[in-house]
């Protein structure tokens, strides 16, 4: 398998159970306005990794026990991803996403916002309906998720902004939603202490690489691979990893703190930013810093028997770090 490529899941079992997750998606979402519905599942329907429910099927797997109703979880935390997405969108005036027209800019920051609260609500009803420990744990992450993206909204535009700041934006924002579907999937499987945990931890650094990378996209990315315009992070004021090591640690700080404040950034301004960006070895720097957490990541699963499951999860690893979408 080519590192770069999306193929990582090799356990079969997983790829069966997955192929099932639109169709209890549709059915989750209930709504009788089938204007609402469309609303709702715009962004579900346009495709996507799944990485979350993947990760929660793949979870399953390290414990004893495995029934009919252990799927419907997987939908569920797919449909808080797509939530997030909503609000992510909305925050980020975004006109794209996957290539499409995002839900915000086809029916409005209003409505936008409307149908991710919906979309959370349906899907923590959904997993609140196992035990109360699925509940507060699946509350607890959500909660994290919120407070990470208002941090990140506070921090608009913060030229001073410190690595730990951010990297606790990445954990809240980013890891949360990497860490719940592997926490649950072990616990409803019955896994033992040790697995739960080492899961848990594979996650959260596997969550924080994920994001560098995705913030490493929005400033070198294809934008007809992404989905994306180049240069969002800056021009919203979300200064990345990249961005902060050439404003805290280089000699273009001066240069480029100069052109993040301009009063009207054109597109010949973001360029040279980005520019900057890459002479400085921010680029360099925040894939080192991805680097490192998807080592940890990868010791977290020794803890693992070799299977396809261990390899799926280790083999998820290389595509964060290679994707180019």
């Amino acid at each position: 398998m080519s590192k770069a490529s999306s193929d990582w899941l090799l356990c079969n079992i997983s790829k069966a159970r997955l192929a099932s997750i639109n169709a209890i998606m549709e059915e989750i979402i209930d709504a009788s306005d089938t204007n609402f519905k469309k609303l709702a599942l715009h962004t579900a329907r346009m495709g996507g990794k799944k990485l979350r429910p993947s990760l929660y099927l793949l979870a399953l797997n390290t414990g004893d026990y495995y029934g009919k109703e252990l799927l419907t979880p997987a939908a569920a935390l797919e449909l808080i991803h797509v939530a997030s997405l909503h609000h992510d969108d909305v925050m980020d005036r975004a006109d794209l996403r996957r290539n499409a027209t995002s839900v915000n800019a086809e029916w409005g920051n209003l409505n936008a916002t409307y149908s991710g609260n919906y979309l959370f609500s349906k899907a923590i009803s959904i997993l609140s309906q196992y035990d109360t420990t699925v509940n507060q744990i699946t509350c607890g992450y959500i909660s994290d998720l919120c407070l990470g993206q208002l941090k990140e909204a506070e921090n608009a535009y913060n030229l001073k902004l410190s690595y730990e700041d951010h990297i606790d934006v990445l954990i809240k924002k980013t890891a949360s939603l990497f860490e719940l579907p592997c926490k649950l999937g072990a616990l409803l499987s019955g896994a033992s202490d040790d697995i739960l945990e080492a899961i848990t931890n594979y996650s959260k650094h596997m969550g924080i690489a994920f994001q560098l990378i995705d913030d490493l996209l929005d400033l070198k990315g294809n934008p007809h691979k992404t989905g994306k315009t180049v240069g969002t992070d800056l021009i919203e004021g979300v200064y990345t990893y990249a961005t902060l090591y050439t404003l805290h640690e280089t000699d273009h700080a001066n240069k480029l703190t100069h052109l993040l404040t301009l009063d009207d950034m054109k597109p010949i301004h973001i360029q040279e930013a980005i520019e900057l960006i890459s002479l400085s070895g921010g680029l360099n720097a925040a894939k080192v810093k991805a680097k490192e957490h998807l080592e940890i990541a990868k010791n977290a699963l020794s803890i693992l028997p070799d299977n396809n499951t261990k390899t799926s999860l280790l083999n998820l690893t290389h595509f964060i770090l290679a994707r180019d979408h």
